[in-house]
């Protein structure tokens, strides 16, 4: 027989089973905020530039007036493109934290509220897949805000 081959062993199959999976989706992380005083579900994309929030959800908001803007945003497939009507700012309150923010306004979207980037930079956005939970810095140290349970 050749030598070598008594130090090849034939390997083991081993099944990998994560622990930490939860049952929720951890693809798509929303929290609750209030928004200029009315409570409002926002997703945190932190591939989106930009925060973005749609006119029929600007409609249930006190808000200032929105300058008109004729503006394309396009999506990260790099196909889709959303129409913005205008910018905003709005005043994000996270328990005793208030954010001011500028958001863009468009027609429609998958979902009502996006805090982009834009937010999770300024903020020192961390999020913490194993607690479900976005922290923020601020005036009062981390800030904690839980997952809003999206199912």
């Amino acid at each position: 027989t050749n030598p070598r081959q008594a130090l090849v062993k034939p390997i083991e199959q081993h099944h990998a089973v994560n622990q930490n999976i939860k049952k929720s989706n951890p693809s798509l992380i929303f929290i609750n905020t209030l928004v200029n005083g009315s409570r409002l579900r926002a997703m945190i994309d932190t591939g989106a530039t930009h925060s973005f929030i749609t006119q029929r959800a600007l409609s249930t908001l006190y808000h200032s007036v929105v300058p008109s803007c004729d503006c394309i945003a396009q999506l990260g497939d790099g196909q889709t493109m959303l129409k913005i009507v205008g910018e905003v700012q709005l005043l994000l309150q996270f328990n005793k934290v208030f954010i001011p923010l500028n958001v863009l306004v468009v027609k429609t979207m998958n979902t009502d509220f996006i805090l982009g980037s834009d937010w999770c930079t300024k903020n020192a956005a961390r999020i913490d897949y194993e607690k479900n939970q976005v922290s923020i810095r601020s005036s009062y140290g981390r800030t904690f805000i839980p997952y809003h349970k999206s199912i």
